[in-house]
C-alpha cells in the first residue's frame, strides 16, 4: 500500500484511477466503495469543461488542491488494489 507521502506526490489523475479501482474492488465494504465512487465523480465533474466565466484560474486551482487532499486522505487509509500496469509488471 503506498504511503501517504507517495500518494501526495501522485498526479490527481492517478489518484482518480485509484479511486475507481477501489470502488470496483471493495464490493464487500459498501461505505468504502461509495466514498471511492463519490471522489471519482467529483474528479469527473472537475475535469469536465465549464464556462471560463464561471470560475477563475485561482478558484479552479484551489478546488483541485482540495479534491486532491480528500483523495489522498481517503486512499491513505484503504487497501489499494494494484493498477493494471502494476499488476502486469508484478506478474512478470
Amino acid at each position: 500500500m503506498p504511503l501517504r507521502e507517495e500518494l501526495q506526490r501522485m498526479d490527481v489523475n492517478v489518484l482518480a484511477v485509484y479511486c475507481q479501482r477501489v470502488a470496483e474492488t471493495h464490493t464487500t465494504n459498501s461505505m468504502v466503495a461509495d466514498r471511492a465512487r463519490q471522489l471519482k465523480q467529483e474528479w469527473t465533474l472537475f475535469v469536465s469543461p465549464t464556462s471560463p466565466d464561471l470560475r477563475t484560474q485561482q478558484e479552479v486551482e484551489a478546488e483541485r488542491v482540495r479534491l486532491r487532499q480528500r483523495m489522498v486522505s481517503f486512499l491513505s487509509v484503504v487497501q489499494l488494489p494494484p493498477l493494471a500496469r502494476e499488476a502486469t509488471a508484478q506478474s512478470n
